[in-house]
């Protein structure tokens, strides 16, 4: 099996999940903020943020250490995983501990209502449980088993979450019931993941464990995910601090999670590229692993691209059909956080690589300047222009961090992502995007949303058409087409295909 071809077996099934939990995370946010109530909707997404700053607080990232040495030698799993969690799970408990005594202080130190003390104490409770599942599923991840990650953390849990809060609101339990639905989401996936690795790998308490060398590796990741951490929910936070209203918090959180959809692509291909690169970078396999890197950028783009552009032109439209019209008001700032996730695609993945090249360092000062930067932004802008200066102060301080990486990822290692065969996909994306443009307007001078559906599919349809008419179909895309008849037992017919597509 090709490099290729084990990332795009492994991305099939984490683009399925990802495309699974994204639909259900969407119904549960209509479905949680229309029963709600915005103010309470801001409430319940300022309490995710206060979990997920308690999770990555105790992590430390050791997960990420799992990732990166598992690959080396499988049968050091045991060592590297009880060896991360010994570090991880102690942490875990003092932060939920210290999270729900405090709870009422943290709350009115951060300005908000009093009915978040409730919320924070609930979700206080399911850290160390968050903290446990996060290195337990690092290990389907090494080993290349992305069903189960792709079971426990993109199915589970978001359609645990979304029954839980449909109960909830069924039998009137409100904002309350809704937060401990997230919380046991988070409790039972580790017991989940607990009975997966049992069953599937044969792990017994290892002989030696080493801590140190697991903390060693990720001390400089933990800094850079807890930048990530602030870079991700900080515009949230600011906008609930300076505006008081858990509504423009509810507005905001409409645009964000849409914008977030086209880095599903390369979620889903980083996600089993992670340990590909590694395993190359340690056989010293350099240039596999600079060709590597531009086929994940170029398939990535290859659906980012026409995604992103769609999302441009018609925000309004998708926002409305997504989370109802009373959130139509984040149109603007979803086109700057559109626009902001598409450029950072263009670069890659350049943490991933700075990481598996054993260059962590350089994602923990990048980290440290998105933060830095990110942060003054927001207290400049939010004030000024509310949800819209929170969205550029997310995307602009994201984007120095994806650039620098590409720089220094250029500097250390001599690679990057850009090449000549990015050229037909986005020269396919425009006239697509122009020539469907014009087909609805011509149809249908003023755009309504009932004609966002088929100008989608007609869209894509001539997108794919012009692709393969511009040669944007590579030879070492055919094993991947040939994988997906060979999984529908189609092969023959699918090499008929990538016989009639691939021109370039």
């Amino acid at each position: 099996m090709t490099l290729l071809t084990r990332l795009a077996k492994g991305a099939s099934i984490s683009f399925v999940g990802m495309f699974i939990s994204k639909f259900m995370g969407f119904f549960y946010r209509i479905t949680v903020g229309r029963g709600l109530g915005p103010e309470a909707y801001g409430y319940l997404t300022l309490g995710i943020a206060s979990f997920f700053l308690a999770q990555n607080l105790a992590n430390i990232s050791v997960d990420e250490a799992i990732t990166r040495y598992v690959p080396e030698d499988y049968s050091k799993t045991s060592k590297y995983l009880y060896s991360a969690l010994r570090v991880s799970v102690p942490l875990g408990i003092v932060s939920g501990f210290v999270m729900f005594i405090f709870a009422e202080q943290l709350v009115n130190l951060a300005n908000f209502d009093p009915e978040m003390v409730e919320v924070v104490k609930i979700m206080a409770v399911a850290v160390p449980f968050g903290v446990a599942s996060s290195s337990l599923n690092q290990v389907f991840v090494a080993r290349e088993k992305l069903r189960f990650n792709v079971y426990i953390n993109n199915i589970y849990q978001q359609a645990f979450k979304l029954l839980s809060g449909l109960t909830a609101l069924a039998f009137g339990l409100g904002l309350s019931g809704v937060t401990w639905g997230f919380a046991l989401s988070a409790i039972t996936s580790m017991f989940l993941s607990i009975y997966y690795l049992k069953t599937r790998f044969d792990l017994s308490w290892p002989e030696e464990t080493n801590s140190k060398e697991i903390v060693k590796y990720s001390w400089p990741l933990f800094f850079s995910g807890l930048m990530g951490f602030v870079l991700n929910w900080t515009d949230t936070v600011m906008i609930g601090y300076f505006t008081g209203s858990g509504s423009q918090v509810g507005i905001y959180n409409a645009a964000f999670p849409l914008a977030q959809t086209l880095n599903i692509f390369m979620s889903a291909t980083t996600t089993i590229a992670f340990p590909i690169m590694s395993g190359l970078y340690a056989d010293k396999k350099m240039k596999e692993l600079s060709s590597f890197y531009k086929s994940n950028t170029r398939w990535v783009l290859t659906f980012t691209t026409p995604a992103f552009l769609l999302l441009f032109l018609f925000p309004e439209e998708i926002i409305a059909l997504s989370f109802g019209s009373r959130f139509t008001d984040a149109a603007y700032a979803l086109q700057i956080l559109g626009a902001g996730f598409f450029v950072g695609s263009v670069v890659g993945p350049t943490g991933n690589l700075l990481k598996s090249s054993d260059n962590q360092k350089y994602v923990m000062y990048n980290s440290v300047v998105s933060t830095i930067t990110n942060v003054l932004m927001n207290l400049i802008l939010i004030p000024l222009i509310g949800i819209a200066g929170a969205a550029y102060a997310s995307i602009t301080s994201s984007l120095i961090g994806n650039f620098a990486g590409a720089v220094e990822v250029y500097y250390e290692e001599g690679i990057h992502s850009l090449h000549k065969g990015l050229i037909p996909l986005f020269a396919a994306s425009l006239s697509s995007l122009i020539i469907t443009y014009l087909v609805i307007k011509a149809v249908q001078p003023v755009t309504h949303l009932w004609t966002l559906i088929p100008g989608a599919i007609f869209f894509g349809t001539l997108y794919i058409i012009i692709l393969v008419v511009l040669g944007g179909v590579k030879e070492e895309d055919r094993d991947i087409i040939k994988g997906a008849g060979r999984r529908v037992s189609m092969e023959e017919e699918a090499d008929k295909i990538a016989d009639i597509v691939i021109r370039g």
